[in-house]
């Protein structure tokens, strides 16, 4: 309840209200067993004014919607870590390209492949991040400088992470990219489908999150997926978590991604994280970690 209290604070919600909106969704999550079917439900409830506040005022009148499925994902994997997902799955070898961005420095995006993109309405942009930076063009943008893990690394390394929502040209909405970015590279590394999982198991000082990510070049007949720890003590790795699992469910996805990064377990043979002066050239502590 503690867990569920400070992301409904986080989310311009009373403790009322975050009690009473995690009681609905438990209710329909054990009425339905499924993520995606409970979550709509308690959204339609409170799209219709059904959900009430502590003083008996429609719950719509003083919260966004995003804000309702944030917290009911909060709620699944807190209370309900064992809810079957339902999957969408995507036909190998669509050729058919994604709408590209608005914005001339990203022309490229629909070289990937977007697995979340699909007919579902998306709400309005001003409603999906309120993030604390702004590309050249005014679209929210998060960057967070974080040490990276994976498998063959003897230590953690430092990259830089750049997440931004933007306009598409087809259709009303947004369009997320990430870039991913370590010294020496040529040009950052980008996605557009990605997922994020916090890693509380794992019992480091610094908050570790399990990055998944999936591409699809014009070319190939399947997609590329890779995934990788990465620490961080940054309160926006939570925003942009929130957003992220939201923006999955409402596409009726798991926010967990596809079945097949559930084939094996990453991290618990990695080294620990060690605080940041202590990595090799760093002597100082970077004011996005």
């Amino acid at each position: 309840m503690r867990r569920l209290s400070e992301v409904g604070d986080r989310l311009g919600m009373t403790s009322g209200d975050t009690v009473r909106l995690a009681t609905e969704t438990l209710r329909a999550l054990d009425e339905r067993g499924d993520l995606q079917p409970a979550i709509e439900e308690v959204v339609a409830s409170f799209d219709e004014g059904r959900l009430l506040t502590e003083v008996r005022e429609p719950m719509n009148l003083y919260l966004d919607r995003t804000a309702v499925s944030a917290l009911a994902v909060a709620v699944c994997e807190a209370c309900r870590p064992n809810i079957a997902v339902r999957e969408s799955n995507p036909e190998p070898g669509n050729t058919e390209e994604p709408a590209l961005s608005a914005t001339p420095d990203e022309s490229d995006v629909g070289r990937e492949r977007p697995d979340g993109e699909t007919g579902v309405p998306p709400v309005q942009l001003e409603h999906l991040a309120h993030w604390p930076e702004r590309t050249r063009d005014g679209f929210p943008q998060i960057t967070l400088d974080v040490r990276v893990w994976w498998p063959g690394l003897p230590e953690w390394e430092q990259a830089t992470l750049t997440a931004h929502v933007s306009q598409s040209l087809a259709f009303s909405g947004e369009n997320f990219t990430l870039l991913i970015e370590q010294e020496g590279d040529v040009e950052p590394g980008r996605a557009n489908s990605v997922w994020l999982l916090e890693r509380g198991d794992l019992e480091e000082d610094v908050p570790v999150y399990e990055l998944r990510a999936s591409t699809w070049n014009v070319g190939d007949d399947d997609a590329h997926r890779y995934r990788f720890l990465f620490a961080s003590s940054s309160p926006w790795c939570e925003e942009l978590r929130d957003y992220l699992a939201t923006r999955w469910i409402s596409n009726g996805k798991s926010p967990s991604g596809p079945d097949e990064f559930d084939s094996a377990t990453l991290g618990g043979d990695h080294p620990p994280v060690r605080p940041f002066a202590e990595l090799p050239g760093k002597d100082s502590v970077s004011p996005r970690l």
